[in-house]
């Protein structure tokens, strides 16, 4: 893997409620960019940019409610 961002943080809230607001496409678009996420191992998808272009990225590991590398 050429570049690699790590982050790991703690939230208020339960692992359920975080998870979703980073695997539901409907819930990413709200607070950082349209998207076709789905949390799949292998899934190829897009956020959209406001300025039309995209970011690609590909799912690399799943943990449910605990880990999501892209």
């Amino acid at each position: 893997m050429k570049d690699r961002i790590e982050l790991e943080t703690t939230y208020p809230h339960s692992p359920d409620l975080v998870w979703h607001a980073l695997t539901d496409p409907e819930a990413l678009g709200k607070w950082l960019m349209p998207c076709d996420l789905e949390p799949l191992i292998g899934f190829r998808f897009r956020f959209q940019r406001p300025d039309g272009s995209s970011i690609k990225g590909q799912v690399t590991d799943v943990e449910l409610s605990r880990l999501l590398a892209y």
